[in-house]
């Protein structure tokens, strides 16, 4: 069920609407920032790591 994503970005939850909420080790290996991939494969920043990441879904 994993999309096809760019080489170092894992999906780690689907929303409602069908996109991927990923971990993107790209840029920063030893802590990844989360992303989120749309439908039509177009990817936005989410948080800079997972930590900043659980925090925004609490707010």
């Amino acid at each position: 069920m994993k999309p096809h994503t760019p080489l170092g970005v894992y999906p780690f939850a689907l929303t409602g609407s069908g996109e991927y909420i990923c971990f993107d080790y790209r840029d920063t290996p030893s802590q990844p920032g989360i992303v989120l991939i749309t439908v039509e494969m177009d990817i936005y920043p989410v948080a800079n790591s997972f930590s900043e990441f659980l925090e925004k879904l609490h707010d």
